[in-house]
Parts: structure tokens; C-alpha cells; sequence
């Protein structure tokens, strides 16, 4: 692995472990506000789709990124 891949690929961990982080913000408060007006049920199924919405989108987005080339991909999606 080349220095410049190292750091390419530390950056990009790092942008992924803050989106996560973000996670970690809000799921207490929307556990704890879901908890007393409805279920803690209600709360998981929020953040099961979440992380399901997630999944789908990357399968989705791999697709289009392919079909428009990596950089168009990136561009496009910055727009939308």
C-alpha cells in the first residue's frame, strides 16, 4: 500500500466514523422521547431503518455510479 493510499483510505474511516458519531447524538434523545410517548419498540424500528435505508442506498448508488463513472457519480450526487 502506497503512503498516498494510506491516507486516502484514513480519511475516508475518519468521514465514516463521524457520520456515525452523528448517530450517536441523536438515537439517546430519540429513544428517550419515543420511549414515553410511544415504545422503545418504536424507537429500534426508527433506527433499524436508518441503518436499512442506508444499506439499500449504497447497492442503489453503486449501480448509478457505475453507469455514470465514479467522478459523475460523486457530482451528481452532490446536486441531489
Amino acid at each position: 500500500m502506497t503512503p498516498e493510499s494510506r491516507r486516502i483510505l484514513i480519511g475516508i474511516a475518519f468521514g465514516i466514523a463521524l457520520a456515525h458519531l452523528g448517530n450517536f447524538i441523536y438515537f439517546p434523545i430519540l429513544v428517550s422521547k419515543l420511549g414515553t410517548e410511544h415504545s422503545g419498540t418504536m424507537a429500534g424500528f426508527i433506527i433499524f431503518l436508518t441503518y436499512f435505508g442506508r444499506l439499500t442506498a449504497s447497492f442503489l448508488y453503486q449501480g448509478f455510479a457505475q453507469r455514470l463513472g465514479s467522478r459523475n457519480g460523486i457530482v451528481a450526487k452532490c446536486f441531489s
